[in-house]
């Protein structure tokens, strides 16, 4: 009887150890679904070539250690900026996914970039939620701005402006950004500021001038693009 009896403990234990293993591996009934969808911001044009790795780790919470195991998924954008990705991840939420970003081999005219919206390299996945990212990328290039009083009445005339490229601030507030400094275009100036790396995009110029006591204001746009046109001419 006592042989029996631990026979029947350790065939007991053995089940359990199985059981409980299984039920660390078994998958979600909810996939975890992510979108990408990534654009030049100045001219809508897709973004193909964005490389995405998918890691799985168990652990990571906070004051944990964190395991990475040898679980992967790795793509890119396709010749739409798109990729839609979907998985089963483990049921055990211990175990977390993360998505990184490697934006070195995308197609971006002239090759320097800034992501102005979206994830720069890195972003943890949320279970039973939407995963979207909206990429917006602009190109750096070299922009040529030359500021000119065409109207001028005498010395004493100046000219202020608020300036933002509205396709890296899409919400951008003039209301609270300051002034430039008037005194930089008193007169009668021609002032050809030379180049300087800025990036692709619609500038909006909001402006107010000065002349014989008399106030003018504006709002002016001017595109710059890679492949287009790389100077801003701020007349007034």
């Amino acid at each position: 009887m006592v042989y029996r009896k631990i026979k029947y403990k350790i065939i007991g234990y053995s089940c359990l150890c199985v059981l409980f293993l299984f039920s660390c591996k078994k998958e979600a009934k909810e996939p975890i679904q992510i979108t990408m969808h990534a654009i030049l911001a100045h001219n809508n044009q897709a973004v193909q070539g964005i490389k995405w790795h998918i890691s799985e780790s168990k652990g990571g919470g906070i004051g944990s250690n964190q395991e990475v195991t040898d679980w992967e998924l790795n793509g890119e954008t396709d010749a739409n900026g798109i990729s839609v990705i979907e998985f089963y991840p483990l049921k055990n939420k211990k175990y977390y996914y993360d998505i990184s970003f490697d934006y070195s081999s995308m197609d971006v005219p002239g090759g320097e970039y800034s992501v102005v919206h979206g994830p720069t390299s890195f972003a943890r996945l949320i279970r039973e939620n939407s995963n979207d990212y909206e990429i917006r990328i602009l190109p750096k290039m070299d922009v040529q701005v030359h500021y000119k009083n065409v109207n001028c009445y005498d010395a004493n005339d100046d000219f202020r402006y608020k300036v933002a490229n509205v396709d890296e601030s899409i919400y951008h507030n003039f209301n609270s950004q300051p002034w430039s400094d008037p005194q930089v275009l008193e007169g009668c100036v021609d002032y050809p500021n030379g180049g300087g790396q800025r990036l692709a995009g619609h500038y909006v110029y909001v402006w107010e001038a000065t002349r014989n006591g008399i106030i003018e204001t504006g709002i002016d746009t001017f595109y710059v693009s890679p492949d287009g046109n790389n100077l801003i001419e701020m007349f007034w």
